[in-house]
């Protein structure tokens, strides 16, 4: 784990917020289980940090539809972070 998976566990949002600040770190980086930061914000229905990530859109723009947030939030009914995504 990285602190910034474990704030985007937790939903602590000025922490997430700082470390991917433009000289942040890099936010594909995933636990060893494969669970990246947006899978645990997902996971946890952290749908308030939604937002943070928003201006890093390159973070799912190549993902196949079937990875996409927008489907995870929907199969794991997260409806929280489904509308965050949506709105």
């Amino acid at each position: 784990y990285t602190p910034l998976l474990y704030a985007a566990q937790y939903g602590h949002e000025e922490a997430v917020a700082f470390l991917i600040s433009p000289n942040g770190i890099d936010l594909v980086k995933a636990t060893a289980l494969g669970f990246s930061p947006l899978d645990l914000i997902i996971l946890n229905d952290h749908a308030h940090l939604v937002k943070t990530l928003a201006p890093y859109k390159q973070i799912w723009t190549n993902l196949p539809p079937t990875e996409s947030p927008l489907f995870k939030a929907a199969r794991q009914v997260k409806l929280g972070v489904f509308f965050a995504l949506v709105n």
